[in-house]
């Protein structure tokens, strides 16, 4: 597999499980929480998600748009984080296995 696609899902993976905190009534990005910086990390696309969606959407209810913002997007930035990052790996590597086969 190649390792984008490897990126692709866990960062599918990624993003859906950043979801749970905020599905069960966890933190909210609206609100200061002191929550450490690698909690922070850990639930990026769900954090960064919740900022787009109440600037989008601010004074509104939370319409089945917005539903569907909270669920969808999380995954589609852990998948564009990982399918990039993904590819960096994958060319770090190629390039050093280049690099070795050449010596």
């Amino acid at each position: 597999m190649k390792a984008w696609k490897k990126g692709v899902v866990i960062g599918a993976v990624w993003g859906v499980l950043s979801e749970i905190p905020f599905l069960i009534g966890g933190w909210q990005s609206t609100q200061p929480v002191d929550i450490l910086f690698k909690w922070k990390i850990l639930a990026f696309p769900s954090y960064f998600s919740e900022l787009i969606l109440h600037s989008l959407i601010k004074d509104a209810e939370i319409t089945k748009f917005g539903f569907i913002v909270v669920l969808l997007l999380p995954i589609l930035i852990g998948v564009l984080i990982g399918s990039i990052i993904g590819s960096l790996v994958g060319f770090i590597i190629e390039k050093y296995k280049q690099r070795r086969s050449s010596l």
